[in-house]
């Protein structure tokens, strides 16, 4: 039975990890041959697939963030490594000011667009100014229609410029004059294609905090997992994939925004970055160890013809398919909505109970 969540629920958990002898330094492998070879399940399953073992690989899939990317990486000398989050970044993230963020979100954008003119990797600096960027899920007033409506209008001229009239009506919106700045800024460094992607992400562009992350590695280690191929679904700038700290670990990190996937092929460079939507991923069920993430939420349905039929909205898509590609054995850990337990329909449990999921512990989280 699946039991009702409280303030914390807790049960040992067995046999979670294999050890699997694959250094920390090597990159996730996606088998290209049919997914159907592969007809492992979930965690504490029954069924057996077949599992391929250290070295056995039948393609690789390396960084597909961006082709200038993937050339840097190549033409750099140095040895390729994935950043690490420090409590300096936490610190920062935690404590900045919203105005501090977006003014480091447009930073992170002109980045972006120099190191690939550039064709160069970011320096240390760099890197750590690109692992704080926060997207504009918290902000979209940063992106107020009436700071569109005063760009398309008068152009990028400053702000101080701008009629009187119009300077009022700006300085009644959350981030003022200088949100209008921010905004030209923003307009002259996208494409009108980046600049609707980034409207569109605003809906669920909330990155998970540091300490969260680092809260879930540490159960995951205390229950005895330590490494191996790892997923992360929805991984925005990599949160949860610069907190962990496994003695081997091979992440596959899927993202489906463009810049934040760019941010990830700079950061991560031994992860296996695939900018694209989950749905999308072919990655064959029994394949993966864990699945580490924060699932979008809402009511948005998915096209996955395996799972159509079910009529699961995002989030619980998200949860059904990372479960399905775990090996025998392996462990997930989501953030989700309370919805996910809580709803009188219980088609999701259901499923992962036929499919051999078990719940084995949830924390209720205060908000």
């Amino acid at each position: 039975s699946v039991p009702v969540v409280g303030d914390e629920i807790r049960q040992p958990v067995s046999e979670l990890h294999e050890e699997r002898g694959q250094g920390d330094g090597q990159k996730a492998e996606l088998p290209s041959s049919d997914a159907g070879e592969h007809s492992g399940r979930s965690a504490e399953s029954g069924e057996s697939g077949r599992r391929l073992e250290p070295g056995q690989s039948d393609a690789v899939h390396g960084i597909e963030a961006s082709n200038p990317i993937e050339a840097a990486h190549k033409a750099s000398p140095e040895k390729p490594s994935n950043y690490v989050i420090t409590d300096e970044d936490a610190e920062w993230l935690t404590n900045s000011t919203p105005g501090e963020k977006v003014a480091n979100n447009i930073e992170v954008i002109k980045l972006l667009n120099d190191l690939d003119g550039e064709g160069r990797l970011p320096t240390p600096e760099e890197k750590t100014k690109l692992a704080r960027y926060v997207g504009f899920g918290g902000f979209p007033q940063a992106l107020d229609q009436k700071y569109k409506d005063a760009y398309e209008k008068y152009g990028g001229i400053p702000s101080k410029e701008l009629p009187a009239q119009t300077q009022a009506a700006l300085r009644k919106l959350r981030f003022g004059l200088k949100g209008f700045d921010n905004y030209v800024q923003l307009r002259e460094l996208l494409t009108p294609e980046e600049v609707k992607a980034i409207h569109r992400a605003t809906i669920d562009a909330f990155y998970t905090t540091i300490d969260v992350c680092r809260d879930i590695h540490a159960a995951l280690k205390a229950s005895g997992f330590n490494g191996g191929r790892m997923l992360e679904t929805s991984a925005g700038v990599g949160n949860m994939i610069g907190t962990g700290r496994y003695d081997n670990a091979q992440w596959t990190a899927v993202e489906l925004d463009k810049t934040t996937g760019k941010i990830l092929g700079y950061l991560y460079p031994l992860s296996n970055v695939k900018v694209q939507g989950f749905e999308e991923t072919p990655i064959p069920p029994g394949f993966m160890d864990a699945v580490v993430t924060n699932v979008p939420f809402g009511q948005i349905h998915l096209h996955d013809p395996e799972y159509n039929k079910l009529n699961f909205p995002i989030h619980d898509y998200f949860i059904a398919r990372g479960v399905d590609r775990l090996r025998v054995g392996g462990v997930a850990a989501f953030i989700t909505s309370t919805g996910t337990l809580d709803k009188l329909d219980k088609s999701l449990i259901r499923y992962l109970e036929q499919h051999g999921g078990k719940i084995v512990g949830a924390v209720r989280l205060p908000n």
